[in-house]
């Protein structure tokens, strides 16, 4: 299974998402069988050597919102709102980029800040897990 997350080099929290982007990359690796893939906006840096070094294909881009979004920030006066939010709207570019790049991924995930479960009844002992719902973490710490 093809394994998709996305990061923007000037986000504010860069190095922070970097970091755990690691453990993951890392944890991935180690414990399953995952192809990792990064959609990344940003320029060549320790990082991005990591991840090819790691084995993670790097597919640069910059979303299609991202001026719109630095739109918005400027009328809210945000000015880190393009970088914090673009990333996360890549998710919804992936099934075009993928379509676009000419390779097939029959199965694939995205994830971002977010824990699988499975959806409907649970799944019959061998069958394959083919559909995925992330929920994500309430203050409370239950999932929604």
């Amino acid at each position: 299974m093809h394994w998709f997350f996305a990061l923007t080099e000037d986000s504010t929290a860069f190095r922070e998402y970097a970091d755990m982007i690691m453990v993951a990359v890392h944890t991935a690796r180690k414990f399953t069988s995952l192809v990792s893939h990064c959609l990344y906006d940003g320029g060549d840096n320790d990082f991005t050597q990591w991840l090819t070094q790691h084995d993670v294909r790097i597919i640069r881009h910059r979303s299609f919102l991202r001026d719109d979004l630095a739109e918005l920030g400027r009328r809210k006066n945000n000015p880190h709102l393009a970088a914090a939010l673009s990333g996360a709207f890549s998710r919804v570019e992936l099934p075009g980029l993928i379509a676009s790049s000419g390779r097939r991924y029959p199965r694939s995930l995205y994830r971002l800040r977010c824990h699988l479960s499975r959806r409907g009844r649970p799944r019959a002992r061998g069958e394959p897990l083919r559909v995925f719902r992330c929920r994500t973490r309430r203050a409370t710490g239950r999932l929604r």
